[in-house]
C-alpha cells in the first residue's frame, strides 16, 4: 500500500518542488526571509537602512566631517496564512496503481495550494505605490500601456535591473500581435527558466497567469484586470510546509495524507510596484 512507502521527509521534498514550479507571482517576488519561519504565527522583522545623506567636500578646506546617525524602518511580516490538504485513496484500488495514484494526488495537491498562493499575492496590487488608470489596451495601445508603466517605476527611482510584468493571458496574445516579443528562453537575471514567462518586452521579463485579479469593466462586457509590475524588491513571501503526514483514517479501508502550508507576504517598497487597471480591447 501506498502508505506503507510514505516517507514524510522525501514526499515532503517532491510536494515543495512541484509547488514552487507552479508558482508566477511567488518567483517575481523576495523571498529572502523564507528559511526564518517554522509555523502560523512567526513574525518576522524585516529591517531597512533609511538613506544616506552626500555632503560637499572641499580640499584643505573641510576640517570636521559631518558624521551622520544611521536611521531605520522596520517592517513586520506576519506569517498569518494557512492552508491544508487532506485526501484519502480507497484500498479498492489495486496495490500496483496506488503509489502511481498517490504521487499524483501529491502533485495535484501543490499545485491547488501554489494557486491558493497566487490568488493572494495578485491582490497586492492594492498597495501599490503608482497606478496607471483603466486603460482600453489592444494591439495598437499596449505599447503605451507599457511605456507609461515603465515610466512610473522610472518616477518612483526603481531599479531598471529585473523589472518584471504578469499578465492575463490575453494581453500576452495583444503582446504577440503587436508582435513585441523579444523571445530569450529565460528570464533575466534569473539564470533559469519559471513557470509561466514567455519573454522579455520593453526592458520587462513578462509572465502569464490566470490568477491576475479580474474585475467587471464599469459601462462595458469586456474583461478588466488589475495588472501588476514591478521589481522583486516590492513584495516579501514567506512560506512553508510545515506538515505532511499518511495516516489510516478511523473507520475507513483507505491510506490518507494530510499537509498543512503556512506562509505570509506583505507589499514592502511601494515605489517599486504599479497596477495598471487594463481592459481588454481588439484596437
Amino acid at each position: 500500500m501506498a502508505i506503507n512507502n510514505f516517507i514524510p521527509e522525501i514526499w515532503s521534498a517532491k510536494l515543495f518542488s512541484d509547488f514552487d514550479k507552479a508558482f508566477v507571482f511567488a518567483n517575481v517576488v523576495n523571498r529572502d526571509y523564507e528559511g526564518e519561519i517554522s509555523g502560523a504565527g512567526d513574525t518576522v522583522h524585516i529591517n531597512a537602512i533609511g538613506p544616506i545623506t552626500v555632503n560637499s567636500y572641499t580640499k584643505n578646506s573641510t576640517s570636521n566631517l559631518s558624521v551622520q546617525d544611521l536611521t531605520g524602518l522596520q517592517t513586520i511580516l506576519q506569517i498569518d496564512k494557512q492552508d491544508y490538504f487532506n485526501f484519502q485513496i480507497d484500498d479498492v484500488d489495486t496495490a500496483q496503481t496506488k503509489p502511481k495514484v498517490m504521487g499524483k494526488a501529491m502533485q495535484n495537491a501543490a499545485v491547488a495550494l501554489a494557486q491558493q498562493v497566487e490568488t493572494r499575492l495578485s491582490g497586492c496590487y492594492i498597495d501599490a505605490g503608482a497606478t496607471v488608470v483603466s486603460t482600453a489596451c489592444g494591439p495598437t495601445a499596449v505599447t503605451e500601456v507599457l511605456a507609461n508603466i515603465h515610466r512610473k517605476l522610472d518616477e518612483n527611482d526603481a531599479p531598471r535591473a529585473g523589472r518584471w510584468i504578469v499578465v492575463p493571458p490575453w494581453m500576452q496574445t495583444v503582446m504577440v500581435q503587436a508582435e513585441l516579443f523579444k523571445w530569450t528562453g529565460t528570464p533575466a537575471g534569473t539564470g533559469g527558466a519559471m513557470n509561466g514567462f514567455v519573454g522579455d518586452i520593453l526592458g520587462f521579463n513578462v509572465y502569464t497567469c490566470n490568477s491576475v485579479t479580474e474585475t467587471t469593466a464599469s459601462g462595458s462586457t469586456a474583461r478588466q484586470h488589475f495588472v501588476m509590475a514591478g521589481t522583486n524588491d516590492a513584495i516579501t513571501f514567506a512560506n512553508q510546509i510545515v506538515k505532511t503526514e499518511a495516516y489510516r483514517p478511523e473507520g475507513k479501508f483507505a491510506d490518507a495524507v494530510k499537509g498543512l502550508h503556512v506562509y505570509g507576504y506583505k507589499v514592502v517598497q511601494p515605489k517599486a510596484l504599479v497596477c495598471a487597471t487594463l481592459t481588454e480591447s481588439t484596437v
